[in-house]
C-alpha cells in the first residue's frame, strides 16, 4: 500500500542544469563556499527590496546553474560565465540532484546536477539536457556539458520558437550495480503540453505479430495549427530500423539505431534511403550527411530527414528521394545561418513519428563521465488511458531497500504523472526492461501530478507530490 501525505508545493521556476558527456575531470572549476554578498546590507537594498543592479548580489561561487544573458535575471551580477555556463546556456529549468555513491569507502561520492539547457527556460523549443559533476562533495564543479539533444526544424531565435523536438523534466536514480539511470520526457516537435491540441493520444507504436513497432504517418500532422488535413499511411519501424509499409512490406528506407555521443545524439531519428546495401544499418550516421557525390566510394545512402519533426513536412514519394542539407547555426553569422544558440538545422522527414510524450531512458556506467543512447521505453509503460501525455516526475527515483518481500528490494521506483493523476513505473533488472504500477485505482493516484517518492523504515512508500485541485486523493497499492 502507498500512503500519501499530499503536501501542496509552491513550485518556483528554477534555473536549468547543463550535462556533461564523455566529460574530463581535469575541466572542474575551483569554487569557494563564501556567503552571499549584500543580501544582509538592508541599507543597500532598493525601494522594491532588492540590490541595485550595479551591485554585487551573489556571489560567484553559487552559480549552480546560471543564465548567461543579463538580461533574463534580476540582477546582472547572477550572470553565468558562458566558458562555464556553455554557449547556449541562455535557460536551465527543471533540476534532478543526485548523489552516486562509489563502492570504494575510501573514495568520495561522486554529485551530479542535471538541468535542461537552452530555450529561454521555455518550455518548449532547443532544450537539450546538461550536467555538472562535483568530485570532492559539492566543493568544486565542472563546467556545464550538454548530454543529449533533438534536430531542429529552425534555428532559435527567440522564446517563442517551438521549431525543435526536445527533453524536458527529468528524474535520476542510482540502481544497486552502481549505474545512474536516467527517464526523461521526449516530444518531437511541438511545444508539448502548452499546445495539447497539437499532440495525438497513444503511445506512438502498433503490435505487428506480437511485437511492438515504433509507427510512422506519410501524412501531415497537428502541429501549428491542431488539424489534420490527411493522416496518410502507416508504416512501422522493424528490426535494424528498416521501415516497412502497411502491407507488411519492407521499403528502401531505414532509420539508423546506432548513434554517437560525439553529437549529443541528436542524430535519432534520422531517416535515409538506401541505394544498395545500407551504410548505417551498424554504423553510427554522420552529424552533417553530404550528398551522395561528396561522400566516399561505397556511401550513397540519402539522408532525407528526421521523423521527430514534421511541420511542413514533404509529401512521401516512396521512389524519389529528396536528399536533405543539414546546416550548423549560431551566433556568429560569418558562413553559418545566425542562431541564438549553437545549433543544427534539419528538415522533417517525408515520414513522421506519432506526436506525443515519449519516455526515454539513458545511463551512466562510470559515474555521469559518458551516457548510453537513451532507448525509448514507451510501449512498455504508456497506457492508452495516458491520451497524449505521460511524464516523468522531476526530480529522482528511488531503489526498494526494506521490502518485507525479498525479491522487491533493489527495484527501482520512478515517479511518472498524466494530468492530474500520478503513478508510477518500476524496473527489477537495474533500468533495463520497465513495468507500469497499475495494481489498483486503474494504476493511478488521482488529483496529483509532479511527485516524489520516499520509502520508510517499514517498507511503506510515501508519495509528495502537487495537487491538481480542491478533492480526495485517494490510496494506491
Amino acid at each position: 500500500m502507498i500512503r500519501r501525505m499530499l503536501i501542496v508545493l509552491l513550485i518556483i521556476c528554477m534555473m536549468p542544469i547543463p550535462q556533461v558527456l564523455a566529460y574530463q575531470d581535469s575541466h572542474l572549476t575551483s569554487q569557494k563556499n563564501t556567503l552571499i554578498e549584500g543580501i544582509n546590507n538592508k541599507n543597500r537594498m532598493t525601494n522594491k527590496g532588492l540590490p541595485p543592479r550595479e551591485d554585487t548580489y551573489r556571489s560567484e561561487d553559487f552559480k549552480m546553474f546560471a543564465s548567461i544573458s543579463p538580461d533574463m535575471l534580476l540582477n546582472d551580477s547572477l550572470a553565468g560565465d558562458p566558458d562555464v555556463m556553455s554557449k547556449d546556456g541562455f535557460g536551465f529549468r527543471i533540476p534532478s540532484l543526485l548523489r552516486a555513491v562509489t563502492p570504494d569507502k575510501k573514495d568520495k561520492d561522486v554529485l551530479l546536477s542535471f538541468s535542461h539547457i537552452g530555450n529561454d527556460s521555455a518550455d518548449w523549443g532547443n532544450l537539450d539536457i546538461a550536467m555538472r559533476r562535483s568530485l570532492d562533495n559539492g566543493e568544486t564543479w565542472g563546467n556545464v556539458n550538454t548530454i543529449m539533444g533533438m534536430p531542429s526544424n529552425n534555428a532559435p531565435q527567440s522564446f517563442n520558437d517551438w521549431g525543435s523536438a526536445f527533453f524536458i523534466d527529468m528524474a535520476t536514480v542510482q540502481a544497486e550495480n552502481g549505474d545512474v539511470v536516467m527517464m526523461l520526457d521526449m516530444y518531437p516537435e511541438s511545444k508539448g503540453l502548452h499546445a495539447s491540441s497539437w499532440l495525438e493520444n497513444g503511445d506512438g507504436y502498433k503490435t505487428v505479430s506480437g511485437k511492438d513497432y515504433m509507427v510512422l504517418y506519410s501524412g501531415d500532422s497537428k502541429v501549428g495549427d491542431g488539424e489534420i488535413t490527411n493522416q496518410g499511411e502507416t508504416y512501422t519501424v522493424r528490426e535494424n530500423g528498416w521501415i516497412f509499409d502497411s502491407n507488411g512490406r519492407k521499403t528502401n528506407y531505414y532509420i539508423p539505431q546506432h548513434h554517437s555521443a560525439e553529437y549529443n545524439y541528436e542524430t535519432m531519428g534520422d531517416m535515409y534511403y538506401a541505394t544498395g546495401e545500407a551504410d548505417y544499418i551498424n554504423e553510427t550516421p554522420p552529424q552533417i550527411p553530404e550528398e551522395s557525390s561528396g561522400q566516399p566510394e561505397g556511401s550513397n545512402d540519402i539522408y532525407v530527414g528526421n521523423i521527430y519533426l514534421s511541420y511542413q513536412k514533404p509529401e512521401f514519394n516512396p521512389e524519389n528521394p529528396v536528399f536533405v542539407q543539414k546546416k550548423k547555426a549560431g551566433p556568429n553569422k560569418e558562413g553559418k545561418l545566425y542562431s541564438k544558440y549553437p545549433d543544427v538545422m534539419t528538415d522533417p522527414a517525408p515520414l513522421r513519428a506519432v506526436v506525443t510524450s515519449y519516455l526515454w531512458v539513458t545511463r551512466s556506467s562510470d559515474y555521469g563521465k559518458t551516457w548510453s543512447q537513451p532507448v525509448n521505453i514507451n510501449s512498455q509503460v504508456k497506457l492508452s488511458s495516458d491520451g497524449s501525455f505521460l511524464g516523468v516526475g522531476p526530480g529522482t527515483g528511488i531503489v526498494l531497500k526494506h521490502q518485507d518481500d525479498p525479491s522487491k528490494n533493489g527495484r527501482i521506483v520512478m515517479p511518472v504523472y498524466t494530468l492530474g493523476k500520478g503513478s508510477a513505473v518500476y524496473s527489477d533488472d537495474g533500468g533495463i526492461t520497465w513495468k507500469r504500477a497499475t495494481s489498483s485505482s486503474d494504476g493511478y493516484i488521482n488529483n496529483i501530478d509532479e511527485m516524489q517518492f520516499i520509502e520508510l523504515a517499514d517498507g511503506t512508500l510515501m508519495s509528495f507530490g502537487r495537487q491538481r485541485g480542491k478533492g480526495p486523493t485517494p490510496d494506491m497499492e
